[in-house]
């Protein structure tokens, strides 16, 4: 019975090393292709990197883009007369609806795509607002004061639709984009 035990372990260990010799040799070839590469001085290519711009501002047209956008002015603004911006959402884009919660018209409650942009904690959270590039959500608990937001400095803003994780986290049904005017 011993004897048989030995055949066995002699027997496993051919394979074993003919494979660490393999992997020497496998080893060895790559050192020296590495080696061969860094003696020649290769040019590389220009790489060309072509993605899609979260908004119509970076040169990518709103039709280029592959989710909804939803824009508007400031002219649009003015004759609108709305209150603040989310009263102009719920009147001129499409799937916004607002409440005032607590039956306070000052502190309106943003809904788009079954997402919450609200000045009230509590809500389910998933809209970012942007004003000029800077995140103006809450830190705690994502919340949004729409009253902060001047309407009269508001040069376009847009509705983008979808999870995009180019505006952070919690971006899950949309991002509001608020450019305001210069000068």
């Amino acid at each position: 019975m011993a004897s048989d035990e030995g055949l066995t372990t002699k027997a496993a260990a051919g394979p074993r090393r003919t494979m660490r010799c393999a992997l020497a040799c496998a080893a060895a070839l790559a050192c020296a292709a590495l080696a061969r590469a860094d003696e020649q001085d290769a040019e590389l290519g220009t790489i060309k990197v072509i993605g899609v711009a979260p908004e119509e501002g970076a040169e990518l047209p709103e039709y280029r883009v592959p989710y909804n956008v939803q824009s508007a002015d400031g002219a649009a603004f003015a004759r609108e007369q709305a209150l603040d911006a989310s009263e102009y959402l719920d009147r001129r884009m499409a799937g916004v609806t607002i409440n005032s919660a607590q039956g306070n018209p000052l502190q309106p409650d943003l809904q788009f795509r079954g997402f919450t942009a609200s000045p009230l904690l509590g809500g389910s959270e998933g809209l970012s607002v942007y004003v000029d590039g800077v995140r103006v959500n809450e830190v705690f608990g994502d919340t949004v004061n729409w009253d902060l937001i001047p309407e009269e400095a508001m040069a376009k803003m847009s509705l983008l639709s979808g999870a995009n994780p180019v505006f952070g986290l919690n971006t899950l049904g949309g991002a509001i984009l608020v450019e305001t005017k210069t000068g």
